[in-house]
């Protein structure tokens, strides 16, 4: 008699435990993500995003300051990128020559150049089109292209005013 109590508390506690189902704790996006001291996270459609403080913008996933630059730039390198995504207005001209970078991702805060844009001799390198180029509004010098073998299309200048 004591070992059919047994299995039929066995049994239910196996039954029991087998129909209770746990629902898993939800991911939060957020988690381990930080946009550094100039913003917060935020979840936008299930996706981590920064929401940065005025005054600055996202930068690969972190808020760094917005600026206006007072100089001219010529982009080689991921470097030379990087420090370009600060820029909101450039005071001066943007030269993309026989560089080596593959995207122009990151650029996208820069609306004003008070100079010229030149890009040329990008057909060693893989950039296809002008992504990171979108939230240009105005150029106020010239605009070249030239030798640019991968450059599919200019689709995200389209933003530029006359």
């Amino acid at each position: 008699m004591r070992i059919m109590i047994f299995i039929i508390l066995v049994f239910g506690l196996l039954v029991g435990c087998g129909a209770e189902q746990i629902e898993p704790a939800p991911v939060d996006p957020c988690a381990g993500f930080s946009c550094g001291e100039s913003g917060t996270c935020i979840v936008v459609e299930e996706q981590a995003q920064c929401n940065c403080n005025e005054g600055y913008h996202v930068f690969r996933d972190t808020c760094i300051v917005s600026q206006i630059c007072e100089r001219d730039f010529s982009l080689q390198t991921d470097a030379d990128l990087v420090e370009l995504a600060h820029c909101t207005e450039v005071i001066g001209n943007i030269d993309i020559n026989e560089s080596s970078i593959p995207s122009l991702e990151g650029l996208e805060n820069l609306k004003v150049i008070h100079g010229n844009l030149e890009i040329a001799g990008l057909g060693l390198v893989e950039l296809t089109n002008l992504k990171g180029l979108d939230g240009l509004e105005r150029i106020k010098g010239n605009l070249d292209f030239h030798s640019n073998a991968n450059l599919d299309n200019i689709l995200n200048l389209q933003n530029l005013e006359e």
